[in-house]
Order: C-alpha cells, then sequence, then structure tokens
C-alpha cells in the first residue's frame, strides 16, 4: 500500500508501479480526485485493470454524478467504514465471496496496543475513526504512520492557504481550500478541526477582518490541539511482527487524502 498526499503524486506513482486499487478523495488542493481520474484514462486507455473508488465528505448527488461521469468504480462517503469499504472492494476486483468478510475478521483480531492517554470523548481526535483506519491497514505496521504525518504536513500547507486567502479576501480560493481540509480531517476523524474549518468556509465579505483573523486564530488553536493528539496517539509501541503475521489484505492500493 502506498499513500499519496495529492493527485499528482497519485498520477505519479500510477505512471511506475501497477496497482489494483487507488482509493481518491474528490476534493483536494490543486488537481482534484475526478480531474486526475480522466487525466490517467485519457493518458493511459490501455489500463483496464486499475479499479477506483471515489472517497468524499459530499454525499450530495451532484459529487455521485461527477464520480460516475469520471468514470469511478464505486462512491463512497466519509467518515470511513471498514466493512462498507471491504465489501466494495471483493465487488469491484471480483474476488471470492466472503472475502470481505475474512478481512473484516482478521482485523478485528488484530493484537490491540496499549492504551493511549486520549479519552474516547475527545473532541480532537475520533478514536472510532482511528480504530475504522487500523482495520484498513493492517498487515501494514506504518501505515498509520504515514496516514497521520501526511495528513499534519498537509494540513500546514492547507492552513497557510487559508490564512493568506482570509486576509486577501481571495473567496473563491478559500472556499476550495477550507473543502479539502475539511475532506481531510473528516478522513482521519478530526472533528473539531473540521467544524473550525467549516466556519472560515463561511466567510463572507460581509465579515469584518477583525471576525475573521477571530476565526483563523480558532482554527490553529484547533490544529495544535490536533497535532498534540496525533502525537499521543502515534507514540504508542506497534508490535509489527504480529501485525504482519495477520495480514490478508494482498490488494496493492494507492490512497490518497
Amino acid at each position: 500500500m502506498e499513500i499519496a498526499e495529492n493527485a499528482d503524486e497519485m498520477l505519479d506513482a500510477l505512471e511506475v508501479k501497477s496497482f489494483d486499487l487507488v482509493i481518491t478523495d474528490l476534493n483536494m488542493a490543486g488537481m482534484n480526485g475526478a480531474e486526475a481520474l480522466k487525466l490517467y484514462r485519457f493518458t493511459n486507455p490501455a489500463d483496464t485493470n486499475t479499479r477506483f473508488i471515489l472517497f468524499t465528505a459530499d454525499a450530495s448527488l451532484s459529487a455521485k454524478q461527477i464520480s460516475i461521469e469520471a468514470g469511478f468504480d464505486a462512491f463512497l462517503t466519509k467518515p470511513i467504514d471498514a466493512s462498507t469499504l471491504f465489501i466494495t472492494i471483493e465487488r469491484i476486483l471480483n474476488l471470492a465471496p466472503s472475502t470481505a468478510e475474512q478481512w473484516l475478521s482478521n482485523a478485528l483480531h488484530v493484537p490491540t496496543p496499549i492504551k493511549t492517554d486520549l479519552e474516547p470523548c475527545n473532541t480532537a481526535l475520533d478514536l472510532n475513526t482511528l480504530n475504522a483506519l487500523e482495520k484498513i491497514g493492517v498487515g501494514d505496521a506504518l501505515f498509520m504512520q504515514r496516514l497521520l504525518r501526511n495528513f499534519l504536513a498537509d494540513a500546514v500547507g492547507l492552513i497557510y492557504k487559508i490564512e493568506t486567502a482570509v486576509k486577501h479576501k481571495q473567496l473563491g480560493d478559500l472556499h476550495d481550500f477550507c473543502h479539502a481540509l475539511k475532506g481531510n480531517c473528516l478522513s482521519v476523524g478530526a472533528f473539531q478541526l473540521s467544524a473550525s474549518t467549516e466556519q472560515i468556509g463561511l466567510i463572507t465579505a460581509a465579515v469584518s477582518m477583525t471576525q475573521a483573523i477571530a476565526k483563523l486564530d480558532q482554527l490553529n488553536k484547533d490544529f495544535a490541539n490536533l497535532t498534540l493528539a496525533v502525537e499521543d496517539y502515534l507514540r504508542r509501541p506497534v508490535n509489527i511482527k504480529d501485525k504482519l503475521d495477520q495480514a490478508e489484505l494482498t490488494t496493492h492500493t494507492v490512497y490518497t487524502n
């Protein structure tokens, strides 16, 4: 499994390696997932084997129509659900019946690392979402490390772009950047940062700069709390051998968030 930070990295990975499955977001900074798939289909018409799943926080009918027009094999919405994802992969890859059930069974029996200091009710990082992601990454001991590190790095860049757009009153760009960050947040269970990002995305020309700066301050505060929560989560020791012994999901996948 490989993780790409954006559509460009996803396309680069597809140029040098064959994948059974690609899972991509719709709204990302720069090229979105639908545009990336259209470009890949145009430049690689001979590839009829790779399957593509669009995974997005946008559950609207227009988003589903976009996925159909772009040629995605499946359309799934955030927050993530391991069972639904496994069943979808089984279907679009034409795998043996009960493969998804076996994957989920294996994932549920992965040894649980020591408890994190995070409270289950904390608003910075949702533990249920993290547990679901752990199931999807079963067999890859560093999956969560890569996923969350890439998320934080991408968030830093998006927050900088959001701040610049607010200060220069570039409302169109602001909406796009906020949508991308919100979608990324929902992917990893960063619900509080998602909420503050959504508030900034609602800024209009009628909002004063003082009010806008206050919203940015809250955004940065929530990101700081999230970073601490992620670092706490990633400090847990992981038994790599046990995870590798449980590996059963053998499709080659590239995932963008």
